[in-house]
């Protein structure tokens, strides 16, 4: 009998759960993005990850390496001493965790540059805009705290903490297996996670008070094992280095907040320069006090500066993972790093690890990976087993009690 125009053709009339809808634009679904694109922050972890393993590993290897040759060293001239030659080259060519901590941190110095030259040169920006984004983090939050210049006895601060737990590290080496000192180094996230709750109030989460258990408890099965001589005192010095990099990490927090990968790797630069600067006076003393020595001119340099570049790319890694992937990927590197130097212990230093030993590797290593757990670890473990909703489209409603389904009965008329 008569017609009723329909809306036009980019809308429709559709029903809902909360009643009739007009004019409602008729949903399509999203397209899906690239399989690169949706992945890349997970592929960029993983990768931080291995390198962060790798360069840890390698790093703990080659310090040991270089210390083992020192013995070696030293074991050929008491050899040479009994038969009458003179003890000399053979005397002292690397003892001394000061002057190796001194050449390490050094070559922190070399952590700004490359991103400069990255800037400068590919991608054009100017040498001002570089400068000045990166200088940003010594500014102060307020006038008054730049003028004062606060960030210098925090640089200082954290410069003190960054330097005994190198040192500590190095010390634990010459007394413990790689294997065993990277382990224990790794419970230092079981005591970021207690300093941060504490000092930088972040939120309680259940699961991690049972990883700090599994982190202790591996830390007193080392000692049971370890409890003899020099091998206790290993033990005790490497949890020392794991606390002090513990109350670095939170102090860095603190001062240095969220800064971008310029800031953080100029910050490291200027740890490094305050290192050069600062820390020779003691260097030097040892060396002229006898306390330390080091014979600079038969160390083995190409496996010092091997292990100082992979100590940079480290601790380049560590301050700009979470600026460029998930925080807790730096995590897993350091978890990495376990299984690792035990492989390299068992396959070419012929080591043999006890049960109990064993069950520490697996508590501490446990206890790590529940720590780097997200807040909402419940939901992130769930998700990928729910059915994925695609997107609601929106289809016309032909039923008799909807306005679309009686406006079609009225044209039929």
């Amino acid at each position: 009998m008569f017609s009723v125009p329909f809306p036009p053709s980019e809308t429709d009339i559709g029903c809902s759960d909360g009643g009739v809808e007009l004019n409602a634009p008729i949903a399509s679904p999203a397209p899906d993005p690239p399989c690169i694109i949706r992945h890349s922050r997970a592929l960029s972890g993983f990768f931080v990850a291995l390198v962060t393993g790798v360069t840890w590993a390698g790093f703990t290897e080659l310090v040991k390496t270089a210390d083992q040759s020192h013995n070696t060293s030293i074991q050929s001239g008491d050899i040479a001493s009994q038969s009458g030659d003179k003890f000399s080259q053979s005397e002292c060519t690397l003892k001394g965790a000061a002057g190796l901590t001194y050449f390490f941190t050094a070559w922190m110095l070399l952590a700004f540059p490359p991103y400069f030259i990255v800037n400068v040169l590919i991608r054009n920006r100017p040498v001002k805009n570089v400068v000045g984004e990166s200088l940003a983090i010594f500014a102060g939050q307020t006038e008054q705290e730049g003028r004062n210049w606060t960030h210098v006895w925090k640089a200082a601060l954290l410069l003190v903490t960054w330097t005994l737990a190198i040192y500590a590290y190095i010390q634990a080496l010459a007394r413990l297996n790689p294997a065993d000192v990277t382990s224990l180094y790794a419970t230092n996230h079981s005591f970021v996670y207690m300093l941060s709750w504490i000092v930088l109030f972040e939120k309680f989460v259940a699961i991690r008070i049972l990883a700090m258990i599994f982190s202790i408890t591996g830390i007193v099965l080392f000692a049971y094992v370890d409890a003899a001589g020099e091998l206790i005192w290993g033990v005790i010095i490497a949890v020392t280095s794991s606390s002090l990099t513990a109350i670095h990490k939170v102090l860095f927090s603190k001062f240095v907040g969220d800064a971008n990968v310029g800031q953080a790797t100029l910050f490291l630069t200027c740890l490094g320069l305050l290192s050069v600067l600062l820390l020779w006076p003691f260097f030097t003393a040892l060396q002229l006090t006898g306390a330390e020595a080091i014979d600079w001119s038969q160390a083995p340099w190409s496996t010092l500066c091997a292990a100082a570049a992979l100590l940079l790319v480290f601790h380049v890694l560590g301050v700009c993972a979470v600026r460029v992937t998930c925080k807790e990927a730096w995590g897993l590197g350091v978890a990495l790093s376990i299984p690792l130097c035990a492989a390299s212990d068992v396959v070419w230093g012929g080591k043999q690890y006890s049960g109990m030993k064993l069950a520490a590797f697996v508590l501490i290593t446990l206890g790590l990976l529940l720590i780097l757990l997200p807040e909402n670890w419940t939901q992130v473990i769930v998700r990928p087993f729910k059915k994925r909703k695609k997107g609601r489209q929106r289809t016309p409603c032909t039923s008799n009690h909807t306005l679309r389904g009686r406006l079609t009965m009225t044209t039929n008329m």
